[in-house]
């Protein structure tokens, strides 16, 4: 009974998985949108499908990807704008 109820045990943690999945897709097609950060799309596709494989599924799901992934952008696009905004300051500069 044991290997079957283990086997059970994740078909059953797989079927409450899905109801999960229209709520993050709709989120990752947002948040790519906004951010035009479309790499993340198949990374947390990868993830996601990673998360089921018995035992490294659970290390997975412990790990916070998506916010490790937003801040990999924000960094991305404060490094963008601080460019812009010394660029900018040291025109002033030369101009003055």
């Amino acid at each position: 009974m044991g290997i079957v109820s283990g086997g059970l045990g994740n078909v059953i943690s797989g079927l409450e998985e899905i109801p999960e999945l229209i709520p993050k897709a709709v989120y990752a097609v947002y948040y790519g949108k906004k951010t035009k950060d479309w790499k993340s799309i198949p990374y947390w596709s990868a993830m996601e499908a990673a998360s089921f494989i018995p035992g490294v599924g659970d290390a997975i799901d412990m790990t916070n990807i998506y916010v490790d992934r937003a801040r990999k952008a924000t960094k991305e696009k404060v490094k963008q704008n601080m460019r812009k905004i010394l660029e900018s300051d040291l025109e002033k500069k030369v101009k003055h």
